[in-house]
Parts: C-alpha cells; structure tokens; sequence
C-alpha cells in the first residue's frame, strides 16, 4: 500500500513530529500505530511504501540500496566509461566502416557487427532531439582564451589562465552515464542475526515519546536485557510515531525499524548492532576494489593495444565545413602541419558568429578576458549527426564524453602519426636504474642461510664498492661475512612466520596473501629489487607482518655490534598503481572492533574508507555509499583513522632504549619511524645513506643484476 501525498506530509509543532491539521489522521486505534524514520527527507511520496510488521506499521524507503559486487571474472569492458568504449568501437572498425565513419555518409548501429551496435547506440542519445541516424567523426577546433583574474592589466611576468570554449561542446550534451557499482533493489526484510522470534523478543513495549532511532533501541534494550546499539549514523535520524501510548511486541517494533532504515542487525561480539547490512560496508568495497583493480589491469592492456591499432588512421580525418569555424583553409594546414606548435592566433581571426560564441561564454562564466594575449587554437575530435536527409549537424567534441583514453585520442589520430607495425611484445626486464650521484655511503641489504652464503655476499657487496652489508641469517653466516666487509645484523622486528601472530587485513587475509594479490609485474620476478632512502619492501624478507607485541631484542655473534632495524611500520594501506588499496588494510581485529564498537557504537568494518570513483561507483552529483551520507559519517572515518593505528612506534621506542643499555648500535632503516628520530644521516657518512634492499633475491640472480647495472667500485 502506498500512501497519498496527503497522509505522507509531515510537520514540526514545539520540537514534536506530528501530522498537518488538514491531513487525515492515521487510526493507530483500528490500524495499529505508525512509524516514520527520518520523516523530513520525506520529498516525494512515491519513495516511501507502507509496510505492516504485526500490528506495527512503517513508511519506509521503497527501494533500498546494495554494492555490487560482481560474480563474472574481471573485465575491460565491464569497467569502461562511454568514452573508453567509443575508444574501444574504434579500434574494433575495419577499415570499410572507419572509412565510413569518416566520410560524408557517416556509420550507422546497423552497419556493425550485433556486439559493437549497442556503444556506437548510446553515442546517439541526446538530450536533445537531433537527426542522429548516424555519425561522423570530424576534425574541429577547441579555442583557448587567456584570462586574468581583474580588470587591471596583470604584470608583463604573469601567466594567464585560459577558459576553453568549444562551441559545440554544449549544444547538444549527451545523456549522463548511468549509475554504477550500486544495485537498487525493492525494499524488503534483510537476513539478520537477530532471531526475531527469540522469547526476548516477544516481550511488550511501550511506544511513547520517542524522538530517535537510538531512543527507541535503547528501549527495546531494557525491555528485553539484549545488548542492542544503534550506527550513529542511523541512531541519530529522527523517529515520529503516531501520538498516544502503544503497547507492541518487541520483534515487531525491530523488524518495522530495521524496514525503516532499510538495514539489519549483525552480532559483533556480544551486541546487535543496527547497521546497513550483514556483510560490513567495507568488506564489501574491498572485494569490490579487488575485482575493479584486476579489470583495469586488463583495461590498460587492451587501450594500449588500441592506440596501436588507431595510429596512422588519422590521415583520413579532415574539417568539413561545418566544424572549421569559418577559418580559412591555409590557417587549418598551418595548425596541422606544425604538429600543433604555431597555434597562436589574434582574435580577429574568428569569424563574428564564433566570436560571439566565445563573448557569450566570457559572459556566462563571469571570466575576464586578457585580450592583448592571443588565442590558442588547439585540433579536437568532433562527432556530427548525419540525418537522413544528409544534413550534419555537430554534436559535441570528444572532450565532453571523458576518459583518460579520449583525451589522448586527438594526439593519437594526429595526421602525421605513423601506423605501428611492431608487432606486440612483452615488456623488457628493466635494469636498476643508476645510482644517485648525491649518495656515497652504499648499504647492501640481503639474506643468508649458511657461512659459504656470508662470505660470498660479502665478497660480491665489496666488489661492487658498498661499505657495509645489512645481513639476515644464522650467525655462522653473520660471522663469516663479517671478516671480508662490516657487518650488521638486519632485523625485522614485526615479522613472523607464525600465523597466529599475522596481522590481518579486512578481508581476513595476512598481508602476504594481501600483496599476493598484486601483478607479479609490480614488484619484479622473485621480489622487488629496488634502492631506496625511506621506504623498504612491503614484503619483508617474505613474511606476514606481525601485531605489534614487544619485539626481544636479538642475540648478536662476537664481533658484531650494530643492528639495523628495517621494515618499521607495516603499510596500513597496501599501494598498488600510486592508489590505497582498501583490501590490504590492517588493524581490524576483534579486539579493535569491539573496542571501537563499546566507544563510538560503530563496526569499524563499515566505514567506507575509499572514495567511491576509485572502485568505480558512480551515482551522480550525490557520489555517496549508502552509510556515507548519514549524519556524522565523516567524523567516524577520522576517528578510526586517528584510534586504530597499532602502537609500532611505542614498541620501537622500547627497543631502541634496551638496545642503548646494551650498548649496541641500533639504526632505524626503512619508513618514517626514523625521520620523527630525527636520523636522517647514518654511520659514518654526512651524506644520505642508500640501501640496496636484495633480500628476496639469491645469489646469483644479484649478482646477474649488479653486473647489468654497476661497474665494479663505481666511483660516485
């Protein structure tokens, strides 16, 4: 049952929700009473529905929100904007339909193969009517204007800002891409792990004067001796029920509420707490991330293959003249021939009509123009509506419809781009890149399991002009080394290869399974092999990072008397491709969450710590996850961020102090640990120290790689 307008308006009087006077009262006497959550949001009457739950009714959201997370293995095309699949359409043409694309006739859904109709389908949306049969894909021109930001002449030194005018960018707008990555569904009573029909729950409530979601919980919470919370970000929307006092079941209040907020209640610890959905919000962006990151792994391959397919096919792209913009036909040649390098131009070379197209703009956006600079006309991809009639109307440059795939497509089609004929091969084995010429303190970190393996590290770090080897192994093999170079011992304080000692990440997984994950082509065959001043391996001599309990100090062979402590801090967020992965964070245990949970009320697990267009949800102006746009969302997140990092540094500290009485020398490498100490500098040197981190590699395979790389005793 859906109620009218009339019955759904609510209003405000003295701080108390109540009906309008004009609006029919709801008969709680005959019908049982009425429960509204968050009735101000109340806007259209069609989003909320009646539910009736016993003799409890509840207007509630018709539909209710989930994140997809999909079933189908990774895919390119599953993750493709419109313009990556226009790219996509284009690099599938043969050369008969390119020609036709191209040409005056234009391409058409039906001369295409059944799987390519449906892209080149959607590009003929408008919002807009226009003739668009077909298409036609054309040169034109985007026009640059240099601003200023006041009237006043700037400095003859200052740059200016330029405003880009395209006048056909907005003529015709594309419909907007659909809603991605969030599945709405009809509202409905979720799973839960709250068994309604538990003899706690068929106790009665008093139903009076209750203003919140967490009021009304922590009512059923006395009544019923159950450990119930509320999400703050659901226990603060406000509650109206129909006026009186009401005597109700307990199961059916909970499950009217639970319709009402269109969420469930999940058992964490020893409490059932009222939040979005069994599976934690985060769980579920994490395994989303993982399936997004795989599919853009092969979308990258697939637009690199592209481009090589596109090159050389802009020789048959030309100007017509519905989209040269009136410039004279030496003024076009100029701008192609120069590669785009004379595209500087006075403003009387616009004809009046597009000069009143770029006043127009000025206009509109409130941008004032630097008129004694000159423009900037830069060549842009433009697609024309060819009616049945013939007639080309333009539609909007290539610009408009995004993706990092089109705007590289102008440069792509350039006319003097030459078609690739190399055929595809898998990318080189990269050699180390050379050493820095600021550094001269050198510091080979790498692993030994038996004294032959010591000495000849040893041999191999001196050879190659290090000063000191950072060794891991038995202590024969320590000793061993330690006659030829000097020696410390490399420790990593929070590794383990216990299990029970793991730190775990939200899916549950170590942070080797985590970084497992990752394309081997990240990190290189058998391990990273890098030089670096801040940050070491993400996996540390191919261990699980450890939780954070007081690390003993080691027992170091005679003779050696330093330590090297790497590999500090444990990444809180595993970094793949310059973005945070939410799969390989940290900290989640259970003693945390339950920590958090009697403190703020909320399952760290859903905070959504990702931004959504990182994992591919789109959903208009409002990008928002279905937790997220709650009140106090955000300063959960910062709360957690603030509270759950575990205590390394405090550990460390402990360390740092026994090894001191000890007097034993004791570095900090690797993370940020050391920059708070303030040890920028090591050893014996002013100058940065470089460490050359070769745990994960054998011997021999060093070796190989030095010797590709490094002359021996290279001087600096």
């Amino acid at each position: 049952m859906v109620l009218t307008r009339r019955t759904l308006l609510l209003a405000s009087f003295g701080g108390q929700l109540a009906p309008p006077q004009n609006t029919p009262r709801w008969n709680a006497e005959r019908n049982g009473p009425l429960l509204i959550v968050a009735p101000e949001k109340l806007t259209e009457p069609s989003e909320r529905q009646l539910f009736r739950m016993g003799r409890v009714n509840v207007m509630a959201p018709t539909e209710a929100e989930e994140i997809i997370v999909p079933t189908e293995p990774p895919s390119a095309v599953g993750i493709m904007s419109r313009g990556d699949r226009f790219h996509f359409l284009l690099a599938k043409l043969s050369d008969e339909h390119w020609g036709q694309l191209t040409g005056k006739r234009g391409l058409g859904p039906s001369d295409l193969a059944p799987e390519l109709r449906p892209i080149l389908t959607e590009l003929l949306k408008t919002k807009r009517n226009a003739p668009t049969d077909r298409l036609r894909l054309c040169r034109t021109l985007e026009i640059h204007v240099p601003t200023k930001s006041s009237e006043e002449e700037p400095d003859s030194n200052a740059t200016p800002a330029h405003l880009v005018v395209n006048p056909y960018g907005s003529t015709y707008d594309i419909e907007g891409e659909p809603e991605l990555g969030i599945l709405r569904t009809p509202n409905r009573l979720k799973r839960s792990t709250l068994d309604y029909s538990s003899l706690a729950l068929q106790r009665t409530i008093v139903l009076e004067n209750l203003k919140t979601v967490a009021e009304l919980l922590q009512q059923v919470a006395t009544a019923t001796r159950l450990s119930l919370r509320a999400d703050p970000r659901l226990g603060t929307l406000t509650l109206w029920h129909s006026p009186g006092r009401h005597t109700v079941l307990a199961s059916e209040l909970l499950k009217a509420l639970a319709l009402g907020v269109t969420g469930t209640f999940r058992k964490v610890g020893g409490t059932f707490l009222l939040t979005h959905d069994l599976e934690p919000q985060s769980v579920r962006l994490a395994r989303r991330q993982l399936w997004w990151l795989s599919s853009q792994e092969l979308l990258i391959a697939e637009q690199e293959k592209e481009k090589k397919r596109l090159a050389g096919k802009g020789k048959e792209l030309a100007f017509t003249k519905d989209t040269d913009l009136g410039l004279p036909q030496e003024t076009l040649e100029r701008l192609l021939s120069s590669g785009n390098q004379e595209n500087q131009f006075g403003w009387s070379v616009l004809p009046p009509t597009v000069l009143q197209s770029v006043e127009k703009e000025l206009s509109d956006s409130e941008t004032i123009p630097w008129r004694n600079l000159p423009l900037e006309l830069n060549p842009a991809l433009v697609l024309m509506a060819v009616g049945s009639g013939g007639k080309h109307t333009p539609l909007y440059t290539l610009s408009s419809i995004g993706s990092d795939a089109i705007s590289d497509l102008s440069q792509t089609l350039a006319p003097d781009t030459e078609p690739d004929t190399e055929e595809d091969k898998p990318p080189a084995i990269q050699a180390p890149a050379a050493w820095p010429e600021s550094i001269n303190t050198r510091v080979l970190l790498a692993t030994a399991r038996t004294a032959d393996e010591g000495k000849a590290l040893a041999a191999l770090a001196r050879h190659f002009g290090f000063i000191q080897l950072g060794l891991s192994g038995p202590d024969e093999a320590l000793s061993a080394a330690a006659s030829t170079i000097p020696v410390a011992l490399a420790f990593s304080p929070f590794v383990t290869d216990e299990p029970t000692r793991a730190a775990r990440t939200i899916l549950g997984e170590t942070t080797r399974q985590a970084l497992a994950r990752l394309k081997p082509t990240i990190f290189g065959k058998g391990g990273r092999f890098a030089y670096t001043l801040e940050h070491g391996l993400l996996d540390p001599a191919g261990k699980d990072w450890a939780l954070p309990t007081r690390p003993l100090l080691p027992t170091l062979p005679p003779g050696i008397n330093e330590i090297l402590v790497l590999d500090t801090e444990p990444p809180a967020r595993v970094e793949y491709g310059g973005n945070t992965t939410l799969y390989g964070r940290i900290g989640f245990t259970a003693e945390a969450r339950l920590a958090f949970l009697a403190q703020h009320s909320t399952d760290p697990l859903d905070l959504a710590l990702i931004n959504p267009e990182d994992i591919g949800i789109q959903r208009g102006d409002s990008n928002e996850l279905p937790l997220r746009w709650l009140p106090r969302a955000r300063e959960l997140e910062s709360t957690w961020e603030a509270e759950s990092k575990p205590p390394y540094e405090q550990a460390l500290q402990a360390l740092r102090k026994e090894a001191k009485a000890a007097r034993i020398h004791f570095n900090v490498v690797f993370g940020d640990f050391h920059q708070r100490l303030g040890e920028r500098d090591f050893w014996r040197s002013n100058l940065p120290t470089l460490y050359l981190d070769a745990r994960l590699l054998s011997l021999e395979e060093l070796e190989k790689r030095l010797r590709r790389s490094l002359l021996p005793n290279q001087s600096l």
